[in-house]
């Protein structure tokens, strides 16, 4: 596993852990695997509540409409840009999350992301999903290949035709966090363009 795969996975355990607490397993206090939380249990509507507490609708209105921060890009040589990130749920159904050492189910709702930088890298809208436990916090990924960025986004070496953008988002109620990541191709490691 490559340094850049380990930290992603170190941000996304870290990320999980802290929006899905419910994992922690008996009186000792483990994390419990996190595959064991990831069953799905079927669908629901975005307007319904379920076990996961309130619909997914009611949950992201909690959220802030658009969030903003600073992407901080890997390279050096790139200035720092302020972001902008919105946030709505795309209409399809969600999916109910559970399984076995996971004390509280949650939701994967579809999602479109709308992500624009001040220097004109990103100007997206992505589909993705939004992962909502009812906790005035949630998690977003989406993924884009590089060739079909709006955004005036190009990376030197990297071919744009095999290459994948992958985002990652933390939001809360007025704190944004996350990373951007390049894939430049199915055989090689994810590298980060940035943090917020």
């Amino acid at each position: 596993m490559g340094t850049n795969e380990m930290l992603r996975l170190l941000f996304q355990i870290g990320l999980s852990a802290s929006l899905l607490a419910g994992c922690a397993g008996g009186q000792t206090g483990e994390i419990t695997e996190l595959g064991a939380c990831r069953v799905a249990i079927g669908e629901v509507a975005i307007d319904a509540a379920s076990e996961a507490g309130s619909s997914a609708e009611a949950q992201l209105s909690a959220l802030t409409s658009e969030l903003s921060g600073t992407l901080a890009w890997t390279d050096a040589g790139r200035a720092p840009a302020a972001v902008t990130v919105s946030v709505a749920l795309s209409g399809q159904p969600a999916t109910l999350v559970g399984g076995e050492g996971c004390a509280r189910p949650f939701l994967d709702a579809p999602v479109q992301i709308t992500v624009r930088t001040d220097d004109g890298a990103l100007d997206e809208v992505l589909d993705g999903v939004l992962v909502l436990q009812d906790a005035g916090a949630a998690a977003a990924r989406a993924r884009l290949p590089l060739s079909a960025l709006r955004g005036g986004l190009t990376l030197e070496g990297v071919d744009p035709t095999r290459a994948t953008v992958l985002l990652e988002l933390n939001l809360m109620a007025e704190t944004l966090s996350g990373q951007l990541f390049v894939r430049p191709s199915d055989e090689e490691d994810e590298r980060r363009l940035g943090a917020l």
